[in-house]
């Protein structure tokens, strides 16, 4: 699965914690026809995954941060996908520098696909 594919993925868990639905797509559909913005959805997708990153910048174990996120599917992705970076505990400027890779990535990533997604619920 490509990293598009895994962040719609994440997107639609993501929605589906927020609505009051019985199922994913409802509530994916329910959030993507809402006057909620992209910019607040992936906003917030931003900040939880700058604070996964930060975690696993400073050490944490995955098995941890897995458990942290409990049954969170979107979470889960989002911290399988920080595992995939590079760990740099002895130099402060490659952990910001890779911090801010990794959230300006999910960022981009997440207003693309939130486009895309709302045009194919129209």
């Amino acid at each position: 699965m490509n990293f598009s594919a895994k962040l719609s993925v994440v997107l639609i868990s993501f929605i589906a914690l927020k609505a009051n639905a019985e199922t994913v797509e409802e509530a994916g559909e329910q959030i993507l026809r809402s006057d909620i913005s992209n910019e607040e959805i992936c906003e917030n997708i931003h900040n939880r995954a700058e604070g996964i990153m930060q975690l696993r910048q400073n050490g944490a174990p995955k098995e941890d941060m897995l458990k942290q996120v409990g049954h969170n599917e979107a979470f889960h992705r989002i911290v399988e996908l920080a595992y995939q970076f590079n760990q740099y505990p002895e130099n402060a400027g490659m952990r910001r520098l890779t911090v801010e890779r990794f959230v300006n990535s999910i960022q981009e990533s997440c207003m693309k696909e939130m486009e895309v997604m709302r045009q194919n619920i129209n």
